[in-house]
């Protein structure tokens, strides 16, 4: 058995550090006893293993067990009595060799992490300690399992620290987060992630431009056809990535524009749920659209006009040309607007009579004189199905 010595008392210390089981910590100390006993391996387990004897003599102290209490006798008599000189002396040389280890790991961090002060009194040597900690079991496939408990736990640690920081911590943060979601193959699991970095860029605000390449390449891999369940968790993130980064997201969206506007043409779904996701993240990314206006006007007037497309959805889509013109400048595409509002009229659904109208008044508003040319037209409509509208008028 000598020879499987060092690998087996880790495991046996472990055991007996566990307080969530009587009969584990019980079968260690048995076998410590046992192996000390079968090896003559006596006095140099102390020396070798520092914390051994402070974890039997705290058995002896708290333990309730008669049986516990009698075992950790037993391995006191066989592993023998220790020179309390020699005693404090390992524990120094122990005390030293943490503080090599600490100043070794220090040396291994980014470069943001090397500014911490890694010393086991420091608030922060903690708090870095616990997010590397869990980043690592989050690295480590096997603990699939807890994984939602994982990243729960990562973001309520950085929720607490605030901007300046968890900052240090995102470059470990996001790509650990994105290496996780690229190994997994639940879409919930990936929504999961997915949401976790919403709240990330939440807390980061501004400082997120930094990390939104990655975040990007990320969404890129996961649009569309295989994924579109995963819309409703990618869209979301694409609107607090935009209200992030501002004018800089602008960047983006010639990759991302085209992608958007084709849900429009593959969504068939019942309710047009990502259909639905796409308007609304139009109207956030607004003040960024005005080089697009040629590609979304043609793409959201049909939305409203399509007899087969949902009242519901048509409606939401009216409501979101308004909001857009609201933004941005339609002055060139006053006739494809208008006209196609025109013939909402005629269709005298009360809802989206009301809106198509609401639309109407912010294009005279936007237009001005410009609009005069339309009036003609529309008062026509409005005196063929009685509509009434003191805001217009």
């Amino acid at each position: 058995m000598q020879p499987y010595i060092p690998n087996l008392f880790p495991l046996i210390i472990g055991s007996l550090q566990d307080r969530s089981s009587q009969l584990r910590r019980e079968v260690a100390l048995k076998a410590l006893g046992q192996l000390a006993g079968a090896t003559g391996y006596v006095i140099k387990p102390y020396v070798e293993h520092p914390k051994l004897l402070d974890i039997i003599l705290s058995e002896l102290k708290t333990e309730q067990s008669p049986v516990i209490r009698r075992e950790v006798i037993k391995v006191l008599g066989i592993m023998g009595a220790f020179d309390p000189h020699r005693y404090k002396v390992t524990q120094t040389r122990a005390l030293h060799k943490i503080e090599t280890v600490e100043l070794r790991l220090a040396s291994t961090l980014p470069e943001e992490m090397k500014l911490v002060e890694l010393s086991s009194s420091s608030e922060q040597y903690h708090v870095t300690v616990a997010i590397r900690s869990l980043l690592n079991l989050l690295k480590d496939s096997s603990n699939s399992n807890v994984h939602k408990t994982l990243v729960y736990s990562i973001i309520s640690i950085c929720s607490h620290l605030g901007v300046k920081s968890v900052l240090q911590f995102m470059p470990e943060i996001i790509p650990t987060f994105i290496q996780v979601i690229r190994a997994t193959k639940e879409v919930s699991q990936i929504r999961l992630f997915f949401h976790k970095m919403r709240e990330l860029v939440n807390i980061l605000r501004g400082e997120t431009v930094a990390f939104v390449d990655d975040m990007f390449e990320l969404v890129k891999e996961y649009w569309m056809d295989t994924h579109m369940p995963l819309l409703d968790a990618i869209v979301p993130l694409l609107e607090d990535l935009s209200l992030a980064a501002g004018k800089k997201f602008k960047l983006y969206l010639p990759n991302l524009i085209p992608n958007l506007l084709d849900v429009f043409y593959r969504d068939k779904s019942a309710g047009r749920e990502p259909t639905q996701l796409v308007l609304h993240a139009l109207e956030v990314f607004s003040t960024n659209l005005d080089d697009y206006v040629h590609l979304i006007v043609p793409v959201i007037v049909p939305l409203f006009e399509k007899l087969s497309v949902p009242v519901e959805i048509r409606i939401m889509s009216i409501q979101t040309m308004g909001r857009l013109c609201h933004m941005l400048n339609f002055a060139d595409y006053a006739s494809t607007i208008i006209h196609p509002l025109a013939r909402v009229l005629e269709l005298e659904i009360p809802d989206m009579v009301r809106e198509a109208m609401a639309t109407l008044c912010v294009l005279v508003t936007k237009f001005g004189s410009d609009y005069a040319i339309f009036i003609p037209m529309i008062n026509k409509v409005m005196c063929k199905h009685h509509i009434q509208h003191a805001t217009y008028e």
